[in-house]
């Protein structure tokens, strides 16, 4: 339920390397059903709504680690209300993190929900 800062961050440990080149999430706008597909509502850590824009990171980065230990940063951005789209070249990496870099008094926590990582097959 805080406000975003940056250096907050979230972490995803693959279960073996993959080569990926996508992450994408929704942030959901506050209002909604809680529960209901699509129309989840944005909650603070207490439960309460989310009053104002959802919580999508108003600015971020995403690194890649083959140990957890050294990083490289992939990509930059802005994210977007509803579903925010973080492509980046295809990468071998078995963690990936996404951390929040601007401190943002006014908006609503950082909403993470229906997280999806891609990766690029061979054929």
């Amino acid at each position: 339920g805080a406000a975003q800062q940056a250096g907050m961050w979230f972490q995803i440990e693959l279960p073996k390397p993959e080569m990926i080149a996508e992450i994408q999430f929704e942030s959901p706008a506050p209002g909604g059903r809680a529960g209901a597909p699509g129309t989840g509502a944005a909650l603070t850590s207490g439960g309460a709504p989310v009053g104002g824009p959802g919580g999508f990171p108003r600015g971020y980065r995403v690194e890649v680690s083959a140990d957890g230990a050294s990083w490289k940063p992939v990509a930059e951005g802005a994210g977007t209300s509803g579903t925010t789209v973080m492509p980046f070249p295809p990468t071998q990496t078995k963690f990936v993190r996404i951390g929040l870099t601007q401190d943002v008094a006014d908006a609503p926590a950082w909403s993470i929900q229906s997280l999806r990582v891609y990766a690029q097959r061979n054929r």
